[in-house]
């Protein structure tokens, strides 16, 4: 995995947390903003956990490392949306929206990597 390929997918996660975060501050309550908010904080924090992850897979080469790594960062995943739906305060609705800043973040960097690349292939044959 290459780190600067990975790092842009990190701006591409934090800036679809920020969307969603602050479009539900705009158009909805508090309590709608506040599970926003924990969902696209919870969903960088797993981002940048695979990319820790992911990284020193690629430097070691050590898949069976990787595996043990994945499934720990899981279950504290796991863990975590336990806690943030357990306490109730949040709208679990608006949690499950900002958790998705994740994938959103990773298909729009994957879209616009492929859209250049697409871009410079057809620029090189003409």
């Amino acid at each position: 995995m290459e780190r600067r390929l990975l790092e842009k997918i990190d701006l591409y996660v934090f800036l679809w947390g920020a969307v969603i975060t602050v479009s539900s501050t705009l158009f909805w309550d508090i309590p709608i903003f506040l599970g926003a908010l924990a969902g696209s904080v919870l969903a960088a924090f797993n981002w940048l956990g695979f990319r820790w992850v992911g990284v020193r897979m690629a430097a070691t080469g050590n898949k069976k490392r990787f595996g043990v790594f994945l499934a720990i960062k899981t279950i504290g995943i796991l863990v975590a949306v336990a806690l943030v739906m357990g306490t109730g305060s949040v709208s679990p609705i608006a949690f499950l929206v900002g958790l998705s800043s994740l994938v959103l973040g990773i298909l729009a960097r994957s879209a616009h990597q492929a859209l250049t690349q697409g871009n410079a292939a057809l620029r090189e044959e003409q």
